[in-house]
């Protein structure tokens, strides 16, 4: 029984081998355990390793800063080092020189006497071979500038505390030489001062010699000069400051006689006549520059120039005060600033001038960087007038001579510049910081840039009409921003546009238009105009408190002048220009973001206007093609696709005039092209017809359907012969249709393919309509 129930029990069978199967599967477990265990500790291993040399490499580069940062440091340290020590070298050797005096000392006092005799006879030698000399490099520094600059050889601090310092010494050792200190200090301390002494003297004969070649660098004399004015004007503002407080205490309190005391002041003072006489001398002395080739220095005068207009305008910007100039009424108010200011843009364009015969580049650079940010400042010259507006009277001077100087460098065909010159104008333009109404002087800048653009068609150069095109749409776009749109700028702008295409069109044709967009037209510039149409519907809002205005009204005047530039452009003849199909898409985007209004209105009781644009505008895209004109074929199909895509997107909506206007468009595109094109082409339009008349079947307007559907025709007097031709071709495009729309998988976003965009509304009705069923 036992043995029945406890078969292991037999003694025999518990100490038995295991099967040899059993064996071989605990083995191959133990192995893959200690494969793990040894593939874990390798990983460990490795990871410890990455972690050193990620360490170690961290640590060398912490050295290698540390080591570069301390060979800066010691650097800078040696460098001042050095020039100290070479300042005092001499007075360094002197004191080496004395040192074996306090050892080895047996003069007698007549002998130091005779030492400090001849000391102060060296001292005063050098003194004068130093004065007679330096009159050398003062009449060459004469000839380079002009004989004012001898002036600053006169009053050099420098120069004259050396002078004052050798002269010292000089007395000192004369002084010494009497024995005047005997039997007070002993002669071995007088003759270690004499050393010293003629160590001072020799470290400032090295001083002067180094000032006075400092003064020859024409850009250390043209610091010296504005430094020299600056404390002029500081003089000069302090002393109308205290005038004006004067006044104000005598007064009572502040008023409009302040600024006219100010003014007063400063123009009655001579820093108005010293500004007009050193601007002549540095006239004068850039031409010479020029002549010699040395641009560094004929920078020098210019900055010198801008720095002169910067401070007197600062100066001035307490007391801008206008009056109107009985000779030239019309010329609007007037500040007497400008009196001191124009003479300062006529040198630097007559610099500008020569410095282009000259092909110096770099100098007609720097001249319109400095009218540019002379401009820049005149924009905060800011005065009130007697009807409440704000204006800046020293702007339009300053736009005047800047248009010169771009007129002379389109003249000298120089390119750097003349980006150099559109970039100030950009910055000019957009800029919105100024309180004042300086429209006048936009106005005049925008003029500069269409100048440029008619220079660059002149010329072929590209980037020059791209860049100047943009800059000035960049401008619209800047006063739509700030809220001082002017859709009369606006019509003029396009109007200059438009007068320019033709230009564009044919360097389009010949192949000269590469890896760019034509600005007005892109669909990546920011302020391409269907981009500044997005900028007005963006600000669409309704007054809560005026419930009754019309919010969309910035937005219809807009379209009115877009319509209008589209209206004019139409005429253009394209011909197979690639310009062409970028001016259709444009004017979808302008679609898109008219239907984008209409769809989502703001306000229901005005948006019937907005809706009537969008109709003009989409009428106007059959204008550009013409009868009896082959156009380009991508421009065709881009103008089809558009239309259908529009018209399914209108159906879709419920607008059903604009799906009709946009069967129409088709309609008379194809009337248009009928006989230029092949019967496939035509028959394209056929088939964007019929895609436009399901999608009004979907959405259940079969009238709409049926009225779409009469618009497919054959090509006016079209022979009977050929209309088996366009049959054919019909069906054969009719059957490609029918395969792409069992094909398409619904729509994916913005600007799909027309087939795309009806699958999905297919797709989306059937939906609907299946969820109908359901819910009965």
């Amino acid at each position: 029984m036992s043995r029945k129930i406890f078969p292991n029990n037999n003694p025999r069978k518990r100490f038995m081998r295991p099967p040899r199967a059993a064996v071989e599967v605990s083995t191959s477990e133990a192995s893959a355990d200690t494969s793990e265990i040894i593939e874990s500790r390798l990983r460990v291993i490795a990871r410890l390793r990455n972690e050193m040399i990620r360490f170690r490499r961290q640590t060398h580069v912490a050295y290698l800063k540390t080591l570069i940062s301390f060979h800066l440091r010691t650097k800078s340290w040696i460098t001042h080092g050095a020039h100290y020590a070479l300042r005092f070298s001499a007075t360094a050797i002197s004191l080496i020189a004395a040192t074996p005096l306090l050892v080895f000392f047996d003069f007698e006092i007549d002998k130091a006497s005779e030492t400090h005799l001849a000391a102060a006879q060296m001292i005063g030698a050098s003194l004068a071979l130093v004065l007679s000399l330096s009159i050398i490099p003062a009449q060459r520094a004469a000839e380079l500038f002009s004989t004012p600059i001898l002036r600053f050889f006169a009053s050099d601090r420098t120069l004259v505390g050396m002078f004052v310092v050798l002269v010292t010494t000089t007395a000192i050792s004369l002084l010494l030489g009497t024995n005047f200190l005997r039997g007070h200090i002993a002669a071995q301390w007088t003759l270690i001062a004499q050393f010293v002494l003629l160590g001072l003297s020799f470290d400032a004969l090295r001083l002067f010699y180094v000032t006075t070649l400092k003064l020859l660098v024409p850009e250390t004399a043209i610091e010296r000069l504005v430094a020299d004015f600056k404390r002029r004007l500081v003089f000069h503002s302090r002393l109308a400051d205290k005038v004006v407080r004067v006044h104000v205490a005598s007064v009572g309190a502040t008023g409009a006689g302040d600024q006219i005391t100010h003014a007063m002041m400063i123009s009655k003072s001579t820093v108005p006549s010293e500004i007009k006489y050193w601007t002549s001398q540095l006239q004068e002395s850039a031409h010479r520059f020029i002549a010699r080739r040395d641009s560094n220095a004929t920078i020098a005068a210019i900055s010198a120039l801008g720095l002169l207009a910067s401070e007197y305008t600062n100066l001035r910007r307490k007391s801008v005060l206008l009056h109107v100039e009985d000779q030239f009424l019309f010329a609007g108010p007037q500040s007497d600033i400008a009196d001191v200011l124009n003479p300062i843009y006529e040198a630097v364009l007559r610099i500008a001038d020569d410095a282009i015969i000259s092909k110096n580049e770099r100098v007609v650079q720097q001249c319109l960087n400095t009218m540019g940010t002379t401009l820049e400042q005149t924009t905060r010259m800011v005065a009130p007038t007697s009807w409440g507006v704000n204006e800046a009277p020293l702007t339009f001077g300053a736009v005047f001579y800047l248009q010169r100087l771009v007129m002379s460098v389109l003249r000298g065909q120089m390119l750097d510049a003349t980006l150099t010159a559109i970039s100030l104008l950009q910055k000019f333009i957009t800029s919105t910081s100024s309180e004042a109404d300086i429209r006048p002087s936009v106005t005049q800048a925008i003029e500069t840039l269409f100048a440029i653009v008619v220079n660059g068609y002149a010329t072929s150069q590209q980037i020059t009409i791209y860049q100047a095109s943009s800059a000035i749409l960049l401008s619209v776009k800047a006063e739509i921003e700030s809220g001082q749109f002017d859709h009369m700028r606006l019509e003029a702008i396009l109007r200059e546009f438009a007068s320019l295409l033709p230009y564009e069109v044919t360097a389009d044709q010949a192949g000269l238009r590469r890896l760019n967009i034509y600005p007005p037209y892109s669909s990546s510039f920011e302020a391409s105009i269907p981009f500044l149409l997005q900028n007005v519907a963006s600000r669409i809002q309704v007054n809560p408190e005026r419930p009754r205005l019309n919010p969309y009204a910035d937005l219809v005047k807009m379209m009115e002048v877009v319509r209008g530039h589209y209206r004019e452009i139409c005429k253009i003849n394209f011909g197979e220009a690639l310009l062409l199909k970028l001016v259709i898409d444009s004017l979808e985007r302008i679609w898109h973001v008219l239907i984008c209004e209409v769809v989502n209105p703001v306000s229901e009781a005005h948006i019937s206007a907005v809706t009537d644009a969008l109709i003009w505008q989409i009428s106007w895209a059959s204008g550009f093609f013409h009868d009896g004109e082959r156009p380009s074929k991508v421009a065709l199909n881009a103008a089809s696709d558009h239309l259908a895509a529009y018209g399914i997107m209108a159906a879709d909506a419920g607008i059903v005039q604009i799906t009709i206007q946009c069967a129409k468009t088709l309609s008379n595109i194809a009337e248009a092209v009928g006989r230029s094109v092949s019967a496939y082409d035509f028959a394209d339009l056929s088939v964007a017809l019929e895609i436009v008349a399901r999608s009004c079947e979907i959405t259940g307007n079969s009238d709409c359907a049926a009225t779409v559907r009469q618009l497919i025709t054959y090509p006016k007097m079209i022979e009977k012969d050929n209309e088996a031709h366009y049959t054919d071709a019909r069906q054969v495009r009719m059957n490609q249709f029918e395969r792409a729309l069992a094909d398409a998988n619904g729509s994916r976003g913005y600007r799909e393919s027309p087939v795309t965009m009806l699958r999905e509304l297919i797709d989306r009705h059937s939906r609907k309509g299946q969820n109908k069923d359901r819910g009965g």
